[in-house]
């Protein structure tokens, strides 16, 4: 047997034990495209495909109502835009929470499956400076807020997403990267 047909082997044998392994796949979905797809037919490509975790850049009604019954997990993120109204008002969080989040979730199954809210998209992105850092904190504690009073804090998990230049490495080893010093620190918390 040639070293190509082994290797095409050895490629087919390490795929396949990825996919065996492999409990989730995700996809990130923004609304922003040249050619986009209807949410119905996206809903069914993600489903053909076994992508069975969706992260929403905006809630968007068709979206959710597309997603809706699907099965498939939904992250739904916050604009960095909506942090400081977040962070400085309870009231505006639920309303946030109200319009998209509980308004879609169906106690009967056929809702949607709405797993996190993503606080922010990467707020802590070096290119936007320290502009979002004073509302993050308070934001995520509005909207944690906002679901335990929806009685929905124990399915709804609340995160920030953060990018790799959240980290810094004064080496190329792993094991010595860091949280960049001035993230790592505790935050106060209003309540």
């Amino acid at each position: 047997m040639s070293t190509y047909y082994c290797l095409i082997i050895l490629a087919l044998v390490t795929i396949s034990i990825i996919v065996w392994r492999t409990q989730a796949v995700g996809m990130n979905w923004g609304t922003m495209a040249s050619y986009p797809l209807s949410p119905p037919k996206l809903v069914k490509l993600l489903k053909s495909n076994n992508i069975n975790k969706v992260k929403l850049f905006v809630a968007n009604y068709d979206v959710l109502q597309a997603l809706s019954g699907s099965n498939i997990a939904v992250t739904v993120a916050i604009p960095n835009t909506m942090l400081r109204s977040l962070n400085s008002s309870k009231k505006a969080a639920e309303s946030w929470v109200h319009d998209n989040v509980t308004r879609y979730i169906s106690t009967g199954g056929a809702g949607d499956r709405i797993e996190y809210v993503a606080v922010g998209d990467d707020p802590f992105l070096q290119s936007y400076g320290k502009q979002f850092h004073p509302f993050v904190t308070g934001a995520a504690a509005s909207i944690q807020y906002a679901l335990a009073k929806a009685k929905m804090d124990t399915n709804v998990k609340v995160v920030v997403p953060c990018s790799f230049d959240s980290f810094q490495s004064e080496s190329n080893f792993p094991s010595r990267t860091h949280i960049r010093p001035h993230l790592n620190r505790p935050s106060k918390v209003p309540c």
